[in-house]
């Protein structure tokens, strides 16, 4: 232990396919063996890792000794997966899953080529129809939604769907979803059946 140690810091952007990996020095220190060898051969068991499972897979069942640790070992590991070229989801119709859909929409959108102002309007009007399947679309219980993205000819087309029956706004706040996504679309098409609701958002990238 170092009683009054420093420290640096530093921040560092993991690109697609990157993997980090923290663990405790169990792992791979020997007695009679230099530490830095132990770095270099999880260096290189690492090298091939598709995802964060598999890298923790290959440390643990490359560098324990069948006998187990002479000392303590843990490990994290986090892979940063590419993201798909377009979306196709199916969710929980929960509003808990919102905000790591307007996490995974944004970066979706970032790496697309859409700007920052750009995609914080289609969030939000993503948010909103996400939100609107979980306030009207069902009654309370377990159900779930489709989310679909894609984008062509530098137009994103978002399709939010529900196998419920809407049900109408509850309360004097209620109705307000629809105005917001037209606001932040240029169109927005709701197409209500038997079978559920489709609510189909399209905005041109670069259009300003």
């Amino acid at each position: 232990m170092v009683p009054h140690g420093s420290f640096p810091e530093c921040t560092v952007a993991l690109a697609d396919g990157e993997t980090i990996v923290l663990y405790t020095d169990g792992l791979v220190e020997r007695r009679g063996v230099h530490i830095d060898e132990g770095l270099e051969q999880l260096t290189r068991m690492l090298r091939d890792a598709s995802s964060a499972e598999h890298a923790c897979d290959l440390a643990m069942s490359g560098l324990l000794p069948r006998e187990g640790p002479r000392d303590d070992v843990a490990m994290i590991a986090l892979h940063v997966e590419p993201t798909p070229v377009e979306l196709h989801l199916d969710l929980p119709a929960d509003p808990k899953v919102l905000h790591e859909v307007r996490l995974l929409a944004r970066r979706w959108l970032n790496d697309r080529g859409a700007t920052d102002a750009e995609s914080t309007d289609i969030i939000i009007a993503l948010a909103e129809a996400c939100a609107n399947v979980a306030e009207h679309a069902y009654q309370p219980g377990r159900a779930r939604f489709t989310l679909d993205a894609v984008i062509a000819d530098g137009e994103v087309e978002i399709v939010v769907g529900d196998s419920g029956r809407w049900r109408t706004p509850r309360g004097e706040d209620g109705g307000r979803g629809l105005p917001i996504m037209q606001g932040a679309m240029d169109d927005v098409d709701i197409h209500c059946e038997e079978t559920g609701t489709r609510v189909t958002m399209r905005r041109r990238l670069g259009a300003d």
